[in-house]
């Protein structure tokens, strides 16, 4: 599994740009982002609760920085999170940048003390054109990209189909998952139901 683990992580630095006209940043060309996503990987694989979160991409604010995805940087050096993250030498890469839906997601998953696997959609970051600091919605091609990712990730750690949640709507139409596995987005005033729908989980 270690093997198999740091196979994927490596793949993802040689990402094909071409796929895509658009402006993308991929976290897992800096050497931290590599090192973060392979240590969580592994304490997923020993104490996963073996159920998914996807959300939709990478945003400019977290997984980008952090290469974990629903985890900024606040996120990954607090020691409470450990039980979900793993006990490792933390490798942030500028200081302690938060995200909402981070936040919020990780506060969730205190109250459950649920493990997933945490994953996005389209595993790289999207962005505006002249606006590195942004997030724009992927297109089909990265959507079809990324979906072959998860696919290896969900055999690799014997993840059913009947264990996907999407975190948001966007997320939901391209997994194309019913209202059953759907749960609210953090943002835009959603904090309390998207709250409310990871306690069902456990």
């Amino acid at each position: 599994m270690e093997k198999a683990i740091h196979s994927f992580v490596e793949s993802l630095c040689q990402f094909d740009s071409t796929i895509s006209n658009h402006p993308i940043q991929n976290p897992y060309e800096k050497e931290n982002c590599r090192y973060n996503l392979e240590n969580y990987l592994l304490h997923v694989a020993k104490h996963g609760s073996g159920i998914m979160l996807v959300g939709e991409a990478p945003g400019y604010r977290g997984c980008q920085l952090t290469g974990i995805p629903f985890t900024d940087e606040k996120q990954l050096i607090s020691p409470d999170n450990y039980f979900g993250l793993g006990k490792w030498k933390r490798h942030p890469d500028t200081s302690d940048t938060s995200e909402i839906s981070a936040n919020v997601i990780w506060e969730g998953l205190r109250n459950t003390k649920i493990i997933p696997l945490m994953w996005n959609a389209f595993p790289f970051h999207p962005y505006k054109a002249g606006n590195i600091q942004s997030n724009r919605k992927p297109t089909k091609a990265e959507i079809d990209f990324g979906l072959q990712q998860l696919q290896i990730l969900c055999e690799m750690f014997n993840i059913d189909s009947s264990n996907i949640y999407a975190i948001g709507r966007t997320a939901q139409k391209q997994l194309k998952l019913n209202d059953d596995h759907y749960i609210r987005h953090p943002a835009n005033g959603g904090k309390q139901k998207c709250l409310a729908m990871i306690e069902r989980l456990v």
